[in-house]
């Protein structure tokens, strides 16, 4: 034997509208969600895996034109090129081995990814910065945006 269902009335005893009879659309969040595949989700983090190692081997690749901006940063003055040239290499690990324990520790307690998602814009920022350093001609503005 099924149940069967109350009969209902059509009075309501609550104040709030009944929501079952509303349209679709209505009871969607405001939010978009855009979903995609997992090839096409691979493919972004691979690509986004190579461009990090093209972003961690672009120093060493073009000691000339680096040495040369420091020489010409007006914040160097009276500093070694070399010693500013290895600090600057370094500045990047640093910032990527701080950042990987603090995202190692949130992603326990936050979605991982939103935690890719703010990383993946911080370093896009960073990025800007560090290009911005050239015209500014600030090797700490570089350093800083390389630790970011």
């Amino acid at each position: 034997r099924t149940p069967q269902a109350a009969p209902q009335s059509g009075c309501s005893s609550s104040s709030e509208p009944d929501k079952s009879m509303a349209p679709a659309s209505s009871r969607r969040s405001a939010l978009v969600v855009v979903a995609f595949s997992a090839r096409t989700m691979m493919g972004v983090l691979c690509v986004t895996n190579l461009i990090n190692y093209v972003d961690r081997g672009i120093i060493p690749g073009a000691t000339g034109a680096f040495e040369a901006f420091i020489d010409r940063a007006h914040d160097t003055v009276g500093s070694s090129t070399n010693t500013l040239f290895g600090a600057l290499q370094s500045a990047f690990i640093v910032g990527f081995s701080a950042g990987s324990l603090v995202v190692g520790h949130l992603v326990h307690s936050r979605s991982p990814f939103k935690l890719a998602s703010w990383g993946l814009a911080a370093w896009c920022v960073a990025a800007v910065v560090a290009g911005a350093a050239r015209h500014l001609r600030s090797y700490v503005v570089l350093v800083l945006a390389r630790m970011a």
